[in-house]
């Protein structure tokens, strides 16, 4: 293990509610644009939250041969694309690597919702033999890295899938990170996906009163974090990739570095099925660990894109946490923004799409802005860049996301130099 390493990143993409690729997600997030709205991809009549986050103008016919997208489910679909855009974007060909020592990690949240759920509903309606052939391959979350594998071609590396709820793209980004200190690897793929926007996905988030359901009419409104009439996250569907080097290797190879990766931590709260422990106990101890580990203070820290789901309890732990892990500074030069206030909760691909938000900030020196926080929540009362970004020195930006079943994750990335 070679713990001196410096880990690079070289190549990133993303598909989600307000870009389809990281050019576009940049001008998305720098204008403040909305991607939620009335739902249209499922019927709604009969839900409580009756819009999302959705992504619209995606194709998959532009990507793949009809074969080849039956035996997708959507979330499959867009990692294969986004998996491969960032491969391109690294300027790696499939033929002179080496197969062996490149992997790919995924972080999913649910899995093939949209297929399990038309499956389950042909088989409820017309019997086990009307089931998709398919159907098991669609459904089960490892596909979302095994067919980023098969579609760039001679992926041979280490490939799984990590499931930690919300925390699942930040930890997928920490384990290729770890195969890449281990000396397992050369180059990783790296990056969370979801879509989940369904009729039984909505409803079983509506039960647990987790989605926001009052802002039918004005479903623009509905993503607020940190305001004080928040009343539930939104849900969102995308992907987010980055593709990780040693330094020795991108540079080696003479690779466009983009930015770098000082440390992913993971810790959990083992404190309640769907609720962060309310002192925020274990997301201070990822943010402290990510910090120690990266060999840096807090007032190194720039900018958090913070997890920030809009909330009613979240939101106020997350405060909460970043008050007692970065003191003054919280109140200081620290800037703060949910990025969720426009994508939505994109659930195992939200920390992968806000690490490439994370990276944009870094090589744009922006800050992305908080929108829809028009009355702000006295209990959040940090700088959250409220409306509109803000051009700003960024030279280290930190990622949290909480997870149902206490998992935080906290990363962090540096301007490269």
């Amino acid at each position: 293990m070679n713990q001196f390493s410096r880990i690079v990143i070289t190549g990133y993409a993303t598909i989600n509610p307000i870009g389809k690729n990281p050019q576009e997600f940049f001008h998305a997030l720098s204008q403040g644009k909305n991607g939620v709205g009335a739902l249209s991809r499922i019927e709604s009549s009969h839900l409580a939250t009756k819009y999302g986050a959705e992504i619209k103008d995606f194709d998959p016919q532009e990507h793949f041969a009809k074969r080849e997208i039956r035996k997708m489910d959507r979330f499959s679909q867009f990692s294969s694309v986004a998996g491969k855009s960032a491969f391109l974007d690294a300027g790696l060909d499939v033929h002179t690597i080496n197969p062996e020592r490149t992997g790919c990690i995924f972080g999913v949240g649910l899995g093939g919702m949209n297929s399990y759920e038309y499956s389950l509903f042909k088989y409820r309606d017309d019997g086990p033999r009307s089931i998709p052939i398919m159907t098991i391959s669609h459904i089960i979350p490892n596909s979302g890295s095994s067919n980023v594998a098969m579609n760039i071609g001679n992926i041979l590396g280490p490939n799984y899938t990590i499931n930690t709820a919300c925390s699942s793209g930040n930890d997928a980004i920490g384990a290729a990170m770890r195969h890449l200190l281990l000396g397992e690897a050369d180059i990783m793929i790296a990056g969370g996906v979801e879509s989940n926007i369904t009729g039984f996905s909505i409803g079983s988030f509506n039960v647990l009163h987790a989605l926001s359901t009052k802002w039918e009419h004005e479903p623009s409104r509905a993503s607020r974090p940190f305001d004080k009439d928040r009343d539930g996250f939104v849900m969102g569907e995308g992907v987010g990739v980055l593709v990780l080097e040693t330094l020795e290797h991108a540079q080696k190879r003479g690779a466009r570095i983009r930015a770098e990766l000082v440390s992913a931590v993971n810790t959990c709260d083992a404190f309640h099925h769907t609720a962060p422990d309310p002192n925020g106990k274990g997301i201070v101890r990822a943010m402290e660990l990510a910090i120690t580990r990266g060999n840096i203070s807090p007032n190194d820290i720039d900018y958090i894109n913070a997890h920030g789901t809009s909330t009613p309890t979240n939101d106020v732990v997350e405060t909460k946490a970043i008050k007692q892990v970065f003191g003054d500074h919280a109140y200081n030069k620290l800037r703060i923004s949910s990025t969720k206030s426009m994508t939505g909760h994109c659930i195992g691909a939200a920390s992968a799409i806000e690490a490439v938000a994370c990276v944009l900030a870094l090589e744009q020196q922006f800050i992305p802005p908080t929108i829809n926080l028009d009355n702000p929540d006295p209990d959040c009362d940090l700088n959250y860049t409220p409306h509109t970004a803000i051009d700003a020195p960024v030279n280290y930006a930190m990622s949290n996301s909480l997870g149902f079943g206490g998992h935080n994750s906290s990363v962090i990335f540096k301007k490269f130099a």
